[in-house]
């Protein structure tokens, strides 16, 4: 029996396809009218091109369908990259071009009905009309789609990274962003992905970004200035702000039971996925953005009992909904044994109770209330349970003039109001004073008596690599943790990349042991130590992962307005291209984010995952990015054309035919190699080869 999944992921994958195949056909229909509409006979009207393959004795059809209905052959060609229409006296493969020549003409001059034949004016709306028509129809899906109603993420803050300009800001879960960038229009409709996420990821790094904020329970918005970081590995090399959106109450995700060590309180607990949590801890938890906020508090605040749950369930059988009562357990972190050092304040929070009583960026933590700091990796959690209170802060300073003094500081903690996980070379975030300090990879202290026996205070942990208990744990382990941490290797000599060797000890298997290159004066020492759980210190989410995102529909009714949204959304896809063509160019994104066929079908599919609107937004999308790159002056492609036309209109005489030809190949091998290094990418990226 075929799996329901599968057969869902079939079709929105086919739905993927059919859209992209829509677009491809409307580019095409608008040469083939303008054509006919001037007298061109038109030969071919394909989408998808129609070439012979042969893979080894086996040669390919070269469509999946053709007929012709009068003059015209219509089909549908055997590879899925493109269309064309084939109008007499015209060819864009530059070898045919005398063939064609000769074909077309008959006995004197040329036949009246070959595209040659027609005027410049007439051969300029025949090429332009592909591009024309995507942008049309490009409006036309957009408006339907809102008729339909969109949904979309709204820019609604859930969570913030520490040590960015978001956190820095102090934005908290629930603010919502209503304009993005000075000049533009406010707007309740905003989207993370398309209006957020974009224009961060493409703008130019550590430059400043101007947002209005409307802070949770406020009905006045403020104005704020974000700063850009500099790109970002986890992040595709793009910079951010540092947020990410809220999310919902439904659980997105739930360890394997085959996972061993993975299998987590919450799958331990019977939470399966799409879980509706209506309860946690007595506290009721709507479908609204003040639940959501809730939800997310209770996690970062409870990390250390039990969470009582109340949960609804619908039966896949039988679409009865019910309420079912369920336990998830505190779960301990993993580690090695023994905390590291200290590091310095990386960041701190405007208005937060660490700037109101005065610590600076760079200063060191020693103490709470008179207690030596013994692992840097519990500061966060040890502060956190001081909420409410006032905590004496010992601090190392050292001021501009080189003198290091120690002085103690009071500061009052606050809840705690989100989690955060732990990443390599990510300062941890102490919420409660609103700090982000460094941990390095020295050896501050021992929790397991047995690991004081090999290693030493002051020791410096240089590399860590995972070693599994059996091949069959290591095949097992590397699938796990590719969702996790990709290298089962660490280079600690930079700051905080401690934190990622602990994160990824979070999913090791049983019987996994950490090989530890230590640095010990002058000499390397190479120590194997088991993973051991800590009894001080528990995990915030203990497993759960929630379904992003919260959802918002957008829907209008009069036409005025679905036009209107129409032109925003063709508008600023075609924006997006030329900015991001500018980007490749100027060397700030790399190539090796392009996508190919296999990227625009998955893309497609999962947008149709989401309903019928959200594909024709795609294909909105996907129809002004075709126009544009369809637009640009390269030979071969309609822009090419048009400039070759544009120069016979002006000079009274076509390109001359060998320098045309010369160019016409020069475009053709440009074009060729894109689509090979293209699909190239698609497939690293699909089959994980080269990462």
């Amino acid at each position: 029996m075929i799996p329901f999944a599968f057969l869902d992921t079939l079709s929105f994958i086919a739905m993927g396809a059919l859209g992209l195949g829509v677009v491809i056909f409307v580019h095409e229909l608008g040469h083939f009218l303008v054509a006919k509409i001037n007298g061109v006979k038109c030969e071919k009207f394909f989408v998808g091109f129609d070439v012979p393959i042969r893979i080894g004795p086996i040669l390919l059809p070269r469509a999946l369908f053709r007929k012709k209905i009068g003059e015209t052959e219509y089909g549908i060609g055997i590879i899925p990259l493109g269309g064309y229409v084939k109008m007499l006296g015209q060819d864009d493969n530059p070898a045919n071009a005398a063939r064609e020549a000769e074909r077309i003409r008959a006995g004197e001059g040329l036949d009246p009905r070959s595209y040659p034949a027609k005027s410049v004016p007439q051969r300029m709306a025949i090429i332009s009309a592909g591009v024309i028509m995507n942008l049309i129809f490009g409006v036309i899906f957009a408006m339907v789609a809102y008729r339909m109603g969109v949904t979309y993420t709204p820019c609604v803050i859930g969570t913030t990274s520490p040590g960015l300009s978001a956190w820095r800001l102090g934005l908290s879960p629930g603010d919502q962003i209503t304009q993005i960038g000075a000049g533009t229009k406010e707007s309740e409709f905003l989207r993370f992905d398309y209006d957020l996420k974009q224009r961060v990821a493409l703008s130019k790094p550590n430059s400043d970004i101007d947002l209005k904020i409307r802070p949770i329970g406020q009905t006045q918005v403020k104005d704020i200035t974000a700063n850009l970081s500099p790109p970002q590995e986890d992040n595709m090399d793009f910079p951010m702000i540092g947020l990410s959106p809220l999310l919902s109450n439904v659980v997105g995700f739930v360890a394997k039971p085959d996972w061993g060590q993975l299998e987590t309180p919450v799958a331990k607990s019977g939470v399966i996925l799409g879980d509706k949590i209506t309860e946690i801890n007595g506290h009721k938890i709507e479908d609204d953005v003040d639940g959501y906020i809730a939800l997310e508090r209770i996690m970062a605040q409870d990390v250390d009992r039990p969470w009582k749950l109340k949960v609804q369930r619908t039966d896949a059988k039988t679409d009865q909904t019910n309420s079912v009562d369920l336990t998830i357990e505190a779960m301990p972190y993993r580690d090695f044994g023994f905390g590291v050092e200290m590091g310095p304040i990386a960041a701190i929070q405007e208005g937060s109770p660490a700037a109101k009583a005065g610590l600076r960026k760079g200063d060191l933590l020693i103490s709470i209330n008179g207690q030596p700091i013994e692992d840097a990796l519990l500061v966060q959690d040890q502060l956190r349970r001081l909420a409410g209170q006032s905590v004496a802060i010992g601090i190392r300073r050292t001021d501009d003039t080189g003198i290091t003094s120690e002085l103690t500081v009071d500061v009052m903690a606050r809840d705690v109001n989100m989690t955060h996980r732990l990443a390599m070379g990510w300062p941890i975030a102490a919420d409660a004073i609103g700090i982000a300090y460094q941990v390095t990879n020295r050896v501050q202290s021992f929790h397991d008596p047995k690991v004081a026996d090999t290693l030493q205070v002051g020791d410096q942990i240089q590399e860590i690599e995972f070693i599994a208990a059996d091949d069959d744990a290591k095949a097992l382990e590397q699938k796990i943790m590719s969702f996790i941490v990709p290298e089962a290797k660490f280079e600690t000599a930079a700051p905080n990349e401690w934190t990622g060797a602990v994160a990824r000890a979070q999913g090791s298997l049983p019987g996994t042991k950490a090989k530890l290159t230590v640095k010990r004066g002058s000499e390397k020492l190479a120590i194997e130590l088991p993973i051991v759980e800590r009894a001080d210190w528990f995990a915030e989410n203990r497993g759960l992962m929630l379904r992003e995102t919260m959802e918002r529909v957008h829907q209008v009714t009069s036409l005025s307005d679905a036009f209107a949204l129409g032109l925003r959304e063709t508008k600023e896809g075609m924006a997006n291209v030329f900015l991001t063509l500018k980007k490749l160019v100027s060397r700030q994104v790399s190539p090796k984010h392009l996508g190919g066929p296999l990227t625009i079908f998955a893309a497609a599919g999962a947008e149709a995952s989401f309903g019928f609107s959200r594909l024709l937004i795609f294909l909105t999308v996907l129809s002004a990015n075709l126009a544009i790159l369809n637009s640009l002056p390269i030979p071969v492609l309609d822009g090419g054309h048009f400039m070759f036309l544009l120069y016979e209109g002006v000079f009274r005489r076509p390109v001359n035919e060998r320098i045309a030809f010369s160019l016409t190949m020069v475009g053709l091998c440009f074009i060729l190699g894109l689509m090979f290094f293209v699909i190239g990418m698609d497939v690293m990226r699909f089959t994980g080869i080269g990462s």
